[in-house]
């Protein structure tokens, strides 16, 4: 851990003193507050450069780069890692890139399931959709341009692992359930490699919409009790297939993103997994009349317990657009699932603040999100950028 601190500490002076064309700085506070006593989960300092660099005598090629740097007040610790650090090649037709990446197919609030190749961050919430929820993966991709057709090919040497919550956290499944250890498999270089093919096509008519087929190790958290008392996450290589759309007609945005999994290891109930196709569908549509206001309106499934759910998101900006209200509701329409989620952000020129309630409940025998109920959390984070 302390090594890979010390790592990100070199990379950053090495890159502040190499005349980067630019960097844009983040330096912030988060401060988690969980559950009924108020106990600080989190109280962390972090600061994420965001690079560019490019050499005058070579234009095609890039060094872009995302870092994390934080330290844990409360857990007196500290730690690092690269969101995004890769060297691309481009020319008029086609882009290659090699390095560490985050891959993201489609854009909804909340949960994204076309997330298949970027390993969470379960460490507070298993939604939570902030940039601590995605991990990097070493990747090689190459993206080809064809007028109105694009294509997109993704190699990854070696899949990424998830991050679970620490020991004795507010949401560590050990804790509940009085074990001690957590074992998380050991992927290995080329046997655990993955890939991903994707299409697009922009139509005459304004229909955004892609294909998407991928070989991986699976995301789902299927977890088990081993016969040492050991939770234990279990997983295999499936293959996975996807579409997403996206039309935009006058003030409104239609999208929708549909992902098949054939003989996925998929939860059984409480600590048991089985095998089984899965469906999964998110359909939405967006509303912005002015750029003060913005409606989203959602409706899951996933063909696991045959659930459905519904989410709506509301954003409202005032003040010139400096005060920011939010308010984001996710329930089940056949589950108790529930996470609520009013926020209120000030947004200035240099620096931001924000205040946020996530109100998440859920019984474990029928709600996805039960795992992580154990008292609901206040956040508040203040950020400086420039």
């Amino acid at each position: 851990m302390r090594r890979s601190f010390i790592l990100l500490c070199c990379l950053l002076c090495c890159f502040i003193t190499a005349s980067a064309n630019s960097i844009d700085w983040r330096v912030g506070q988060r401060i988690s507050l969980v559950g009924s006593q108020s106990a600080t989960y989190y109280n962390r300092s972090y600061v994420i450069p965001k690079f560019q660099v490019e050499n005058l005598n070579f234009p095609q090629i890039e060094l872009n780069g995302e870092l994390l740097a934080f330290s844990d007040h409360n857990r007196n610790y500290n730690s690092g890692e690269i969101k995004e650090l890769y060297l691309s090649f481009s020319k008029e037709l086609y882009t290659v890139s090699a390095g560490a990446k985050t891959f993201s197919f489609s854009e909804t609030f909340g949960v994204n399931i076309m997330d298949i190749l970027s390993p969470r961050n379960y460490e507070s919430y298993i939604l939570d959709d902030t940039f601590w929820s995605y991990r990097s993966v070493w990747a090689m991709d190459l993206n080809l341009f064809f007028d109105k057709l694009t294509a997109h090919l993704i190699l990854i040497p070696r899949a990424s692992r998830p991050k679970f919550p620490e020991l004795d956290s507010p949401y560590d499944l050990r804790k509940k359930l009085g074990v001690s250890r957590f074992r998380l498999p050991e992927y290995s270089w080329l046997d655990d490699g993955e890939a991903a093919l994707r299409l697009g096509y922009l139509s005459d008519s304004g229909i955004d919409a892609t294909l998407l087929f991928a070989t991986h190790l699976g995301r789902q958290m299927t977890l088990v009790i081993n016969p040492a008392l050991e939770i234990e996450w279990q997983n295999r290589r499936v293959t996975t297939f996807g579409t997403t759309f996206n039309y935009s007609y006058g003030d409104w945005v239609y999208r929708g993103d549909f992902l098949y999994t054939h003989d996925d290891l998929v939860p059984n109930g409480l600590f048991s997994v089985k095998s089984s196709r899965h469906w999964q569908s998110i359909v939405g549509a967006d509303w912005s009349g002015s750029s003060e206001k913005f409606i989203g309106v959602q409706h899951h499934f996933d063909s696991v317990e045959n659930n459905h759910w519904a989410s709506f998101l509301y954003r409202h900006l005032l003040l010139s657009e400096r005060l920011e209200l939010e308010v984001m509701f996710f329930t089940g329409i056949n589950s108790d699932d529930l996470w609520l989620r009013p926020r209120i952000g000030w947004l200035a020129d240099s620096y931001a603040l924000h205040l946020q309630y996530d109100l998440l409940d859920a019984s474990v025998s029928s709600g996805v999100l039960g795992h992580f109920k154990y008292g609901d959390r206040l956040l508040f984070s203040g950020e400086y950028f420039f």
